[in-house]
């Protein structure tokens, strides 16, 4: 079942991505993107700058910064690892322990590739997202298992006329699941209907 509906969200993602701009992109299809990720899995570990010093060489980039202090809204600080412009990178807790890590921009094949890599389920609301990116810009659908939680935001780029649309999603990977708790009740305070 879970591969039947991997097949229909893929072949979704070919209907809503117009023909020229797939093709000029040669966006992985998601089982290539799966075995990417479970690549990338491998290397993260409890250590933050052990995993992001080998994050940042499997990613190919070879600048490294120096974290970034932030914190939640209710006063929970953390280190931002940043990866790339995009703002992808390592989240880690103020004692060197890797909280989390940021993906983005996505296709909707990396989506599906990525969850498939750490063997998270559908939920109703993420297949929603997925099939209509244009109802949930901006907006969170978080999935889970007993050991990783993912948040899975869709987001629209323009071509430079102005004209095409392609959604790519952003991916907040928590690998510190108590960490994810007080970030998602944030999130769900924050976004109230």
């Amino acid at each position: 079942m879970k591969r039947i509906l991997l097949a229909l969200l893929a072949l979704m993602a070919l209907v809503s991505i117009p023909a020229t701009v797939f093709a000029e992109d040669k966006d992985p299809t998601p089982w290539q993107y799966k075995d990417h990720f479970i690549k990338m899995e491998a290397l993260i570990d409890e250590d933050a700058e052990a995993s992001y010093d080998r994050f940042m060489k499997f990613v190919k980039i070879e600048d490294r910064y120096q974290p970034k202090t932030e914190s939640l809204p209710d006063g929970t600080e953390f280190k931002f690892y940043k990866g790339d412009d995009k703002n992808s990178g390592l989240y880690a807790s103020t004692d060197g322990k890797t909280i989390g890590l940021e993906i983005k921009p996505l296709s909707i094949n990396g989506v599906l590739g990525y969850l498939e890599a750490v063997n998270i389920e559908y939920t109703t609301e993420l297949v929603a997202l997925l099939a209509d990116p244009s109802n949930y810009e901006f907006k969170t659908a978080f999935v889970k298992n007993d050991k990783i939680a993912v948040g899975i935001t869709p987001y629209e780029i323009r071509d430079k006329k102005g004209s095409t649309t392609v959604y790519k999603y952003g991916l907040m990977i928590f690998k510190d699941l108590d960490f994810y708790e007080k970030a998602k009740k944030i999130y769900d305070a924050e976004n109230k209907e």
